[in-house]
């Protein structure tokens, strides 16, 4: 249990890879707080993994400053920030635009900026 006394935060946490880090942690000891857009995948996840649900978008900095509130008052501290929420394109990388970064940058840099320091 190599996350054992650990708090973590998985943004982007109901479907996908997201699900799957929360999964892992959950296994390996971690407390978690997973969100999402979509309240029912981070619903399930929570059910499975025992983690506390906060649905919200991660690129908005009131959602990720609720989501760092919801680990320190649950757990008392924040170890890990998983800034797993993104949007996808489609096509390669030298398809995307100007456009689609100032689209897709805000939740990873917002969850990132948010977390207070260790």
């Amino acid at each position: 249990m190599r996350l054992e006394k650990r708090v973590a935060i998985v943004t982007g946490g109901g479907t996908g890879i997201g699900a799957a880090i929360a999964g892992r942690f959950a296994r390996e000891g971690a407390s978690l707080v997973v969100t999402g857009r979509r309240p029912e995948p981070i619903e399930e996840i929570a059910r499975q993994t025992g983690a506390v649900p906060v649905a919200g978008d991660a690129a908005d900095p009131a959602h990720i400053a609720d989501v760092v509130a919801t680990a320190l008052d649950r757990f008392g501290r924040l170890d890990v920030v998983v800034a797993n929420a993104g949007v996808g394109f489609g096509g390669s990388a030298g398809d995307v635009t100007d456009e689609h970064w100032q689209i897709a940058g805000p939740g990873p840099s917002c969850s990132s900026r948010r977390s207070p320091p260790s």
